[in-house]
């Protein structure tokens, strides 16, 4: 929430309020016609606020132009403003007809935007995500608003994204779930903000309508999953599942978490466990108030306080003020618990591990009790199969993993191999047991992903833009692999 005291707030809802808006420029004071400031996003990402200004005559502005806005209520007979951070004029255009000049500009969190590059960070692995974001942050020229939070101590193994053409901004917003955080900006500096208490009740006398929707919580679960796939790490508390229903949130497909779901998913549930708040919509005489993730309270004509989190804010200043809040809460949970592990559960798996980063795919079949671990793994890499075992207390799982009929099966003379072709397409699994049909049960999985595969024969194929594809062939009774096929010159698979 913003710094402002009391009496600004009992100034929203006056009637015949004092009110100033104005933007700075180089110490320059432009006065807008129309001003609107704005967010919209979700918890656990990030949510970049936004500026819309309207002037009269106006100049058009370049690109990357700092904006200073401020919106200020007379209190006491002097004028009290919102902090706002700086902001980046994005677009800037004049409508000839009327001669206005509309400009949009963002806070530092589009400075994100570019593109991911490991040479640019000056950073070794293994690492943890406070250096990580550390580092980010200074070849973005933006500084970490605060560096204790949740998980900032959580070691990285390697380089994660590189291999994922993805932006500065989107490894943020992983981070965001791995810490249980949204980014923000706030005072120019980059936020990750718990979900935070403003102890401040939003009063019908400054709200025009309110509509509150479903509630969500106390949150009493919490589910590392892979998608559609049933293969889900959860914490869940039972006894508040049969008070309240299920009331669960979700992450799916975290580079951060992915391969160390069982180890983080307790601490992580007992961070948000009880977390509760309600879906709402309202209309305002232009609070303006909040940042995001700020939690406060609605109450309605008949005294009752409804706890709300804030995700979604506009205020707008033409002639007046109005604004708007609102917040949806997580989707309705399909997770089939009985195809999920927890971490006291026994695990029996096999899985498909497909490796963005290394170009790989790694076939891992595990059964882990107190006493024994069986761990036997194939991996395809750039250029060929290579063949491990690790086994201890007892025998291999998969059958032909020793050799029994010799390993020249999983050599193959295509130098091409997944080379480039982890970054796009998808993997698809089908149900092999009509063979006769055309049409197969399907699952589509990302690459990384981790799959449990009930018994029966499958087929697991890649679909992307490139001229090979390849069948990997596995009968799942016997947890043997009995094929490998490549398919060349062909475009488009159906």
């Amino acid at each position: 929430m913003y710094n402002i005291t009391d009496g600004f707030i009992e100034q929203i809802g006056m009637a015949g309020k004092e009110k100033d808006t104005k933007i700075l420029i180089d110490n320059k004071e432009i006065i807008p016609q129309l001003f609107k400031q704005s967010f919209t996003g979700s918890i656990f990402t990030s949510i970049m606020q936004k500026i819309e200004i309207e002037v009269k005559n106006g100049e058009i502005l370049k690109e990357n132009t700092i904006l200073k806005p401020k919106y200020g209520l007379k209190v006491n007979n002097e004028y009290e403003y919102i902090g706002y951070s700086d902001y980046n004029v994005y677009s800037s255009e004049i409508n000839y007809d009327t001669q206005i000049v509309k400009t949009i500009a963002y806070d530092n969190l589009i400075k994100f935007m570019i593109k991911y590059e490991i040479k640019n960070l000056n950073i070794s692995f293994p690492t943890t995500i406070l250096e990580l974001i550390t580092k980010i942050c200074e070849h973005i020229e933006v500084e970490l608003y605060e560096t204790d939070f949740f998980h900032a101590d959580l070691l990285i193994e390697e380089d994660l994204f590189s291999a994922l053409n993805c932006t500065y901004r989107d490894v943020i917003n992983c981070i965001c779930q791995a810490t249980l955080t949204t980014a923000i900006i706030k005072d120019n500096k980059l936020y990750f903000k718990a979900v935070t208490d403003t102890n401040k009740i939003v009063t019908p006398q400054i709200l025009k309508k309110i509509k509150l929707k479903q509630e969500f919580g106390g949150c009493n679960s919490l589910v590392l999953g892979r998608g559609n796939l049933n293969d889900n790490v959860y914490s869940k508390e039972d006894f508040l599942i049969e008070e309240d229903g299920l009331q669960e949130i979700r992450f799916d497909n975290n580079e951060i978490l992915n391969k160390k779901r069982e180890e983080v998913i307790d601490d992580m549930f007992n961070q948000i466990k009880g977390l509760r708040y309600y879906a709402f919509e309202t209309k305002d005489l232009g609070i303006g108030i909040f940042e995001p993730a700020d939690l406060c309270e609605m109450q309605d004509l008949d005294g009752n306080t409804y706890p709300v989190l804030i995700l979604n804010q506009s205020l707008t200043v033409i002639s007046g003020c109005e604004g708007s809040m609102s917040a949806d809460v997580p989707e309705v949970s399909t997770t089939k618990y009985q195809y999920a592990t927890d971490s006291q559960k026994r695990q029996i798996k096999t899985e498909i591990i497909v490796d963005k980063q290394g170009n790989k795919i790694t076939q891992l079949a595990q059964e882990t009790t107190e006493q024994e671990e069986r761990l036997t793994q194939a991996v395809q890499d750039v250029q060929k199969f290579k063949y491990s075992v690790n086994n201890s207390g007892g025998n291999n799982l998969i059958k032909n993993s020793v050799g029994w009929a010799d390993l020249d099966f999983w050599e193959t003379d295509n130098k091409k191999l997944f080379n480039s072709i982890i970054e796009q397409g998808s993997f698809y699994i089908h149900n092999t047991a009509n063979a006769g049909q055309n049409v197969y049960s399907t699952y589509q999985i990302r690459t990384k992903d981790y799959i449990t595969l009930e018994p029966g024969t499958y087929k697991i194929t890649y679909q992307g833009v490139v001229n090979e594809h390849y069948i990997l062939q596995y009968d799942m009774n016997n947890v043997t692999i009995a094929n490998l096929v490549t398919w060349r010159t062909r475009k488009k698979w159906k």
